[in-house]
Protein backbone atom coordinates (compact mmCIF):
# COMPACT_ATOMS: atom_id res chain seq x y z
CA UNK A 1 0.00 0.00 0.00
CA UNK A 2 0.67 3.39 -0.11
CA UNK A 3 2.10 3.83 3.56
CA UNK A 4 4.68 0.98 2.81
CA UNK A 5 6.09 2.82 -0.37
CA UNK A 6 6.20 6.10 1.77
CA UNK A 7 8.17 3.82 4.36
CA UNK A 8 10.74 2.53 1.51
CA UNK A 9 11.00 5.64 -0.05
CA UNK A 10 12.01 7.58 3.51
CA UNK A 11 14.40 5.11 4.91
CA UNK A 12 16.95 5.78 2.45
CA UNK A 13 17.12 3.75 -1.00
CA UNK A 14 19.45 3.72 -4.15
CA UNK A 15 18.77 6.03 -6.38
CA UNK A 16 20.45 4.32 -9.30
CA UNK A 17 18.74 1.00 -8.90
CA UNK A 18 15.36 3.12 -8.88
CA UNK A 19 16.52 5.54 -11.71
CA UNK A 20 17.14 2.31 -13.59
CA UNK A 21 13.79 0.71 -12.94
CA UNK A 22 12.08 4.22 -13.76
CA UNK A 23 14.01 4.28 -17.25
CA UNK A 24 13.03 0.16 -18.09
CA UNK A 25 9.00 1.66 -17.33
CA UNK A 26 9.37 4.51 -19.50
CA UNK A 27 10.61 2.18 -21.96
CA UNK A 28 8.63 -0.41 -21.44
CA UNK A 29 5.54 2.09 -21.83
CA UNK A 30 7.34 3.43 -24.70
CA UNK A 31 7.13 0.60 -26.62
CA UNK A 32 3.69 -0.65 -25.89
CA UNK A 33 2.72 2.73 -26.96
CA UNK A 34 4.37 2.21 -30.24
CA UNK A 35 6.24 5.61 -30.36
CA UNK A 36 8.96 3.50 -31.47
CA UNK A 37 7.94 1.30 -34.14
CA UNK A 38 9.57 -2.08 -33.25
CA UNK A 39 6.62 -3.63 -34.70
CA UNK A 40 6.79 -3.19 -37.80
CA UNK A 41 7.22 -6.22 -38.38
CA UNK A 42 4.08 -7.64 -38.27
CA UNK A 43 2.32 -6.78 -41.65
CA UNK A 44 4.54 -9.89 -42.87
CA UNK A 45 2.75 -12.08 -40.88
CA UNK A 46 -0.16 -11.89 -43.18
CA UNK A 47 -0.62 -11.96 -46.77
CA UNK A 48 -3.37 -9.69 -46.63
CA UNK A 49 -1.59 -6.64 -44.49
CA UNK A 50 -0.42 -3.68 -45.30
CA UNK A 51 3.40 -2.90 -46.17
CA UNK A 52 5.49 -2.18 -43.24
CA UNK A 53 5.51 1.54 -44.06
CA UNK A 54 2.30 2.25 -44.31
CA UNK A 55 1.78 0.35 -40.95
CA UNK A 56 4.28 2.38 -39.26
CA UNK A 57 2.86 5.48 -40.56
CA UNK A 58 -0.58 4.97 -39.60
CA UNK A 59 0.47 4.13 -36.62
CA UNK A 60 2.34 7.43 -36.93
CA UNK A 61 -0.75 9.28 -37.48
CA UNK A 62 -2.57 7.68 -34.93
CA UNK A 63 0.03 9.07 -32.35
CA UNK A 64 0.40 12.66 -33.76
CA UNK A 65 -3.75 13.29 -33.59
CA UNK A 66 -3.31 11.50 -29.98
CA UNK A 67 -0.76 14.21 -29.00
CA UNK A 68 -2.86 17.11 -30.49
CA UNK A 69 -5.64 16.26 -28.64
CA UNK A 70 -4.00 16.51 -25.36
CA UNK A 71 -1.66 18.85 -26.64
CA UNK A 72 -5.43 20.54 -27.19
CA UNK A 73 -7.08 19.60 -23.88
CA UNK A 74 -4.31 20.94 -21.58
CA UNK A 75 -4.13 24.26 -23.84
CA UNK A 76 -8.27 24.62 -23.57
CA UNK A 77 -7.05 23.85 -19.40
CA UNK A 78 -4.63 26.22 -18.98
CA UNK A 79 -6.70 29.26 -20.40
CA UNK A 80 -10.01 28.33 -18.73
CA UNK A 81 -8.04 28.23 -15.59
CA UNK A 82 -5.98 31.62 -16.54
CA UNK A 83 -8.69 33.41 -18.08
CA UNK A 84 -11.61 32.12 -16.04
CA UNK A 85 -10.30 32.64 -12.80
CA UNK A 86 -10.67 36.50 -12.66
CA UNK A 87 -13.98 36.73 -14.40
CA UNK A 88 -15.62 33.69 -11.73
CA UNK A 89 -14.03 35.65 -8.94
CA UNK A 90 -15.52 38.86 -10.32
CA UNK A 91 -19.18 37.32 -11.67
CA UNK A 92 -19.53 34.55 -9.17
CA UNK A 93 -19.42 30.85 -10.15
CA UNK A 94 -23.24 30.45 -11.17
CA UNK A 95 -23.15 33.36 -13.54
CA UNK A 96 -19.50 32.11 -14.92
CA UNK A 97 -20.70 28.88 -15.22
CA UNK A 98 -24.06 29.80 -17.22
CA UNK A 99 -21.76 32.25 -19.28
CA UNK A 100 -19.24 29.26 -20.25
CA UNK A 101 -21.95 26.46 -21.07
CA UNK A 102 -24.04 29.08 -22.84
CA UNK A 103 -21.06 29.65 -25.13
CA UNK A 104 -20.12 26.00 -25.20
CA UNK A 105 -23.27 25.28 -26.51
CA UNK A 106 -23.53 28.46 -29.10
CA UNK A 107 -19.93 27.39 -30.22
CA UNK A 108 -21.41 23.83 -31.02
CA UNK A 109 -24.38 24.75 -32.51
CA UNK A 110 -22.80 27.17 -35.06
CA UNK A 111 -20.15 24.57 -35.83
CA UNK A 112 -23.01 22.09 -36.50
CA UNK A 113 -24.58 24.42 -38.78
CA UNK A 114 -21.67 25.47 -40.20
CA UNK A 115 -20.37 22.18 -41.28
CA UNK A 116 -23.83 21.09 -41.84
CA UNK A 117 -23.79 17.33 -43.66
CA UNK A 118 -20.14 16.64 -42.77
CA UNK A 119 -19.10 13.15 -40.75
CA UNK A 120 -16.88 15.06 -38.41
CA UNK A 121 -18.44 15.21 -34.72
CA UNK A 122 -19.28 19.08 -33.05
CA UNK A 123 -17.92 19.65 -30.07
CA UNK A 124 -17.58 23.01 -28.68
CA UNK A 125 -15.20 23.31 -25.84
CA UNK A 126 -13.10 25.71 -27.00
CA UNK A 127 -16.01 27.86 -28.06
CA UNK A 128 -16.28 28.11 -24.38
CA UNK A 129 -12.46 29.05 -23.86
CA UNK A 130 -12.85 31.72 -26.81
CA UNK A 131 -15.98 33.18 -24.76
CA UNK A 132 -14.12 33.19 -21.77
CA UNK A 133 -11.23 34.88 -23.63
CA UNK A 134 -13.51 37.22 -25.46
CA UNK A 135 -15.29 38.26 -21.22
CA UNK A 136 -11.90 38.48 -20.26
CA UNK A 137 -10.42 40.92 -23.23
CA UNK A 138 -13.93 43.15 -22.94
CA UNK A 139 -13.77 43.59 -19.21
CA UNK A 140 -9.66 43.81 -18.87
CA UNK A 141 -8.47 45.41 -22.34
CA UNK A 142 -5.15 47.07 -21.36
CA UNK A 143 -4.16 44.00 -19.11
CA UNK A 144 -1.05 42.49 -19.77
CA UNK A 145 -0.17 39.48 -20.83
CA UNK A 146 2.94 37.92 -21.44
CA UNK A 147 3.73 35.50 -24.21
CA UNK A 148 6.50 33.18 -23.47
CA UNK A 149 6.96 35.37 -20.38
CA UNK A 150 8.65 37.98 -22.16
CA UNK A 151 6.62 39.81 -24.47
CA UNK A 152 3.48 41.92 -22.85
CA UNK A 153 0.67 42.32 -25.08
CA UNK A 154 -2.24 43.49 -24.22
CA UNK A 155 -5.46 41.73 -23.50
CA UNK A 156 -7.56 43.21 -26.16
CA UNK A 157 -5.08 42.42 -28.93
CA UNK A 158 -4.27 39.44 -27.66
CA UNK A 159 -8.26 38.30 -28.09
CA UNK A 160 -8.41 39.97 -31.61
CA UNK A 161 -4.75 38.36 -32.61
CA UNK A 162 -5.79 34.87 -31.27
CA UNK A 163 -8.94 35.08 -33.12
CA UNK A 164 -7.99 35.56 -35.93
CA UNK A 165 -5.18 33.46 -36.24
CA UNK A 166 -7.67 30.49 -35.13
CA UNK A 167 -9.91 31.68 -37.62
CA UNK A 168 -7.81 31.32 -40.65
CA UNK A 169 -5.10 29.15 -39.55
Amino acid sequence: NIADIRMVFSSGYDRNYYLFIQILLLCGFGLKAAIIPFHAWLPDAHSSAPSPISAMLSGVLIKAVGIYVIIRLFFNMFALWMFGLRIENEWGSRRFAIFYFVCVIGAGLIQMFAMYGSPIPTVGASGGVFGILLAFGMMYPNEPIYIYFLFPVKAKWLVIGYGLFTLYA
